[in-house]
């Protein structure tokens, strides 16, 4: 019989979703005030410098190449991956895709900006190329699909 040997303690790593609260510059909600998060422009902050520092060039110039990010950031494109991967477990590709992917919905869910609209705010070349960024994050559905599908739903 083999026993299972599991760790007392597994780090979880920082994903975007523990990051990111809105594109939109909101309040923090009464649920972050009262665990004591702090929370900075739409963002709550991680804890770790460098991935707050990420997720803020996310937010500020949207899609881009993983060496596009590393340039900004200062860093060869092999540190910025390494880092990433070693704080989240996501490639640091995987992690930017999931941090504009929330945006992105956001955006759907709570704007009638225009689908070129949208693709210029979150640095995508043309309206078919966020479709196609979008339909590889959600299995097929479009952007078109997902904000109509939506608003639908719960605007009945």
């Amino acid at each position: 019989m083999k026993v299972k040997k599991t760790a007392p303690y597994f780090y979880q790593g920082i994903k975007p979703q523990d990051v990111f609260i809105s594109i939109f510059d909101e309040n923090p909600s009464e649920a972050d005030l009262w665990l004591g998060k702090q929370v900075v422009n739409g963002h709550r902050l991680s804890g770790n410098t460098f991935i707050d520092r990420f997720a803020l060039m996310l937010r500020q110039t949207g899609h881009r190449d993983t060496t596009e990010y590393a340039r900004l950031m200062g860093l060869p494109v092999n540190v910025l991956s390494n880092t990433i991967l070693a704080l989240s477990g996501l490639t640091a590709k995987q992690w930017a895709s999931e941090y504009i992917d929330l945006a992105l919905c956001e955006l759907l869910r709570k704007t009638n900006m225009q689908m070129r609209e949208v693709a210029q705010r979150m640095g995508f070349s043309s309206g078919v190329t966020l479709n196609f960024f979008f339909k590889r994050m959600h299995k097929g559905m479009t952007a078109y699909e997902y904000r109509h599908g939506y608003k639908r739903r719960y605007d009945s």
